[in-house]
């Protein structure tokens, strides 16, 4: 499954397939390009893929296409840049709504990951092969903890995360992943994003940016060989339910509030947790009312941050000339505590060392209904609150 060229029933693309420019803007959106050519602070390339057909068996995915993918991608950083903490790729395929990834390598890992070989099964699930063979799925080591998101569904991320000072190194990585499109498709559109954080100053005022990048995949390699047939398994691969999503909605009191919240959530990302928090996003002009519409639908958690600003406009005591973002946020919230009784369970006030309970807006029933302290941050600081995010049922409704 590890072939080089386009013969032999694997399609490989040439060149660069996409790229990522990455660049930092400050808080007014103004570009800064600490590049003479144009470059921004790096790249991300996609490089080429290799797409293999898969042999469904009947009765699994009728009606469907199989494909086994290699995803080849690159890291490129300019000189003498500040480390970078992480840097997480994403894959959105788009286009039909049964498009999916079904399952995907490298899987979750604290620490680096050795080489390894895999088998696909009649379920589609990659499984650590037995013994290696020439036909296997080669997944190379892996130099960072890296943690996956997204699977099974439309769209993956891959999380590198450094735990040097140095930061995460440019250079080549690679993954595999088990695509699942409607039959007669032949082409896949895909949508490719980077996000990252670089060990700046807190009072720096500079915000990751990059432009997402929009190609497709070929789907109908060469029929030269026949397409990869799965070993038949009676198991099905265990999900790793450790990999939660939170969304963090807060109040920029002053900077200072604002650095201590992200401190906060270096804290959730270096335990595993898919934090969604404005300072993580991209910086480039967007409706931010609509970001945070849809991280409220679909993160696993909302954690609000109790600050005095947050309780002023939770209790509707703030200037309604100031703090639109966070009014419509808390808007949004209160709906959905009036449309779904069972919500309360998965919205958490989070109360951080410099912070106090008063600080938690009335509406979050601070006084009958738990909030979660963070005493230090650590991941001993925390750990009521990830007992919390991990222990919890995840929802099996969804929010409207």
């Amino acid at each position: 499954m590890e072939a080089t060229d386009d013969s032999g029933g694997v399609s490989v693309s040439s060149g660069f397939v996409a790229v990522v420019e990455l660049a930092i803007v400050d808080d007014s959106g103004r570009w800064f390009d600490t590049a003479p050519d144009g470059t921004g602070i790096g790249e991300v390339r996609l490089l080429p893929w290799q797409v293999h057909k898969v042999a469904l068996e009947p009765g699994e995915f009728d009606g469907m296409a199989g494909y086994l993918v290699k995803v080849n991608y690159d890291l490129q950083l300019v000189p003498e840049l500040s480390p970078m903490r992480w840097f997480e790729l994403g894959l959105e395929f788009h286009g039909s709504d049964s498009v999916t990834v079904v399952d995907a390598v490298p899987r979750n890992a604290r620490s680096a990951v050795p080489a390894a070989t895999y088998d696909l099964t009649n379920y589609l699930e990659l499984v650590r092969a037995e013994s290696p063979r020439q036909d296997h799925v080669h997944q190379p080591a892996v130099d960072d903890s890296v943690y996956r998101y997204g699977v099974p569904g439309a769209s993956i991320r891959w999380r590198h995360v450094s735990g040097h000072t140095e930061g995460v190194q440019p250079g080549s990585r690679s993954a595999w992943l088990v695509l699942v499109v409607p039959e007669r498709q032949t082409e896949q559109p895909v949508r490719v994003s980077v996000r990252y954080d670089l060990r700046a100053d807190n009072d720096s005022g500079y915000l990751p940016a990059q432009e997402p990048a929009e190609f497709s995949v070929t789907l109908r390699p060469p029929e030269s060989r026949p397409a990869v047939t799965p070993v038949v398994s009676d198991m099905r691969v265990v999900t790793d339910e450790t990999a939660r999503s939170v969304f963090i909605c807060y109040a920029h009191d002053t900077p200072q509030h604002k650095a201590n919240v992200q401190r906060f959530a270096d804290v959730l990302l270096d335990e595993g947790v898919d934090v969604h928090l404005d300072q993580y996003d991209p910086g480039f002009r967007k409706d931010w009312a609509h970001w945070a519409y849809e991280n409220l639908r679909e993160r696993d958690f909302v954690l609000v941050m109790a600050s005095p600003m947050c309780k002023e406009v939770g209790d509707g005591k703030a200037d309604l000339t100031k703090h639109a973002g966070l009014r419509s946020e808390f808007d949004a919230l209160r709906t959905l505590y009036q449309r779904y009784a069972q919500w309360a369970r998965y919205v958490l006030p989070v109360v951080l060392p410099e912070q106090s309970k008063l600080d938690i807006p009335w509406f979050l029933a601070p006084e009958t209904k738990n909030y979660y302290p963070v005493l230090d941050y650590t991941a001993a600081g925390v750990v009521e609150l990830l007992s919390v995010i991990r222990g919890t049922e995840r929802r099996t409704w969804s929010l409207q």
